[in-house]
Order: structure tokens, then sequence, then C-alpha cells
């Protein structure tokens, strides 16, 4: 089993002379890719360059990934190794019903799948907001998950409860039998505050 990942820690192009200039304000920091199937989670770190998530106002997960087990499951996401202090509000639906319930963890994606739907990932993007605030961290997220034409739509909105600035994420299957499928990717990116004269 394995991953791998690329973490870009080059000193950051959008600096000219040490000053932030008005740049494109997406900057790509790590991906991930799961070379194997079974991995159950996979951890970001803030570091140099690039990577310095001090910097970023807010940072964006793109996520396309599959579970290896035969029942529905997701990606959860953590923040600085805690396992608690999140609240989110979940709506999902098929088509043909939609539910609303209230959850103690933080999604990124939702794999509705089963057996034989080994081939289709779901894709979900999740944004951190103001994570060098003195605040609450807020989360939302969008996922779609193809079912030749049946379909699924997840949405949720939530809190992680600390007022420390993000250091570290973690993403993992929340299957007990399970872990993310061979060619799962995971990308992060910086979303840098807009300097305009």
């Amino acid at each position: 089993m394995g991953v791998t990942t690329t973490i870009d820690t080059d000193a950051p192009d959008y600096l000219t002379a040490g000053v932030l200039t008005d740049v494109e304000a997406w900057v790509p920091i790590t991906t991930s890719v799961c070379t194997s199937g079974g991995i159950t989670s996979i951890t970001w770190s803030s570091s140099t360059g690039k990577n310095n998530w001090s910097q970023y106002l807010d940072l964006v997960i793109i996520g396309s990934s599959n579970d290896i087990g035969a029942a529905a499951n997701g990606c959860v996401v953590e923040f600085n190794g805690s396992t608690s202090g999140y609240m989110g509000q979940t709506l999902y639906g098929d088509g043909a019903s939609a539910t609303a319930y209230a959850d103690t963890d933080l999604w990124l994606l939702w794999h509705q799948r089963s057996a034989t739907e080994a081939d289709r990932f779901s894709c979900g993007i999740g944004r951190a907001y103001d994570i060098n605030s003195g605040k609450w961290k807020y989360w939302s997220t969008v996922c779609g998950d193809d079912r030749d034409g049946s379909g699924y739509a997840f949405l949720e909105h939530g809190r992680y409860a600390s007022q420390d600035p993000v250091t570290s994420i973690k993403l993992y299957s929340n299957a007990s039998s399970g872990g993310f499928a061979e060619h799962s990717r995971f990308d992060l990116f910086g979303i840098l505050p807009r300097m305009v004269s």
C-alpha cells in the first residue's frame, strides 16, 4: 500500500522583493495520490515556502476518491490532530429523496457505492475559512457521486471549535473495512489575500 505525496516548499514565486503582488489567489500546495488501495488516512502539515499555511486566508481541498469497502462511506476531515470539536449540518439526496441532519464529523466527500461500483469515484470540494484567525474555523463542502444515472449530491456546512490556526489536516476513510481506493487523489490549495492598488 502506498501514497505518493508531492509538497511544494519552494520559495513563493508570488513575492517580488518580499512583497505580495496581485497574482492568482489560488496557490497549489500539495497533491496526494493513492498508488494502491486500502490507504486509511493522509495527513498534511504546514512547513515552509508555499506550504507555510500562515500566509493564507483559506484552504481548499479538492478530492476524487472511492473506497475499497463494499458499503457507503466517505472521507472525513480533521484539523490539528483533534478528534473532537466538530459540528456540521448536512443535506444530501439521490434525486428521489432528500435528508438533512446534524453531524459531529466534517466531510470532504461521500462514497455512496456498492461492491459493483468500484470504478465510480466521488468528487468533493471543501473549504476551510479564516484558518489563521482567532475565531472558530468554518468549513463547507459540496460533493457529487456517480451511480449510473441515479446520482448522489451532498452539501455540508460546519465548524471546528478551535481558535488556534490550522497547521495540519488529516483526511481519513471512515470505513472500518476499507480505505481509499487506488487512484484516489486529494489536492490542497492555499487562498492568498488579494492585494490590489
